[in-house]
């Protein structure tokens, strides 16, 4: 058996033992929850708003307006990428549903 569940069927069609089986279990579809969303979004906005103010210290050399200017992305970009992934949990697109070979791509 092998980590990468793929099956040889040309040796067993020959009678030969197979080097690695199919892995024939059912995987369920997994699903994010708006809560993992929102720390998903506000862990990345950590990093991002940290950046931005840094730029802003850079570029204007003011404390408190890089901080202001720190405060306002932190806040409109936290509301703009949870917005952004709660309606790709709503896009079919690149899903397969369990126990079907249905995908649900439009290509």
């Amino acid at each position: 058996m092998s980590t990468f569940g793929l099956v040889v069927p040309l040796g067993q069609t020959l009678g030969l033992s197979p080097v690695l089986q199919m892995k024939t279990d059912e995987v369920p579809l997994m699903t994010e929850s708006p809560m993992r969303s929102v720390l998903k979004g506000l862990t990345w906005r950590l990093v991002a708003t940290f950046t931005t103010v840094l730029i802003a210290f850079c570029l204007t050399g003011e404390q408190g307006l890089a901080l202001q200017i720190g405060a306002f992305e932190f806040v409109a970009k936290l509301a703009v990428y949870y917005l952004h992934e709660r309606a790709w949990v709503r896009v079919p697109f690149g899903r397969e549903w369990p126990g079907t070979m249905e995908k649900r791509d439009c290509v």
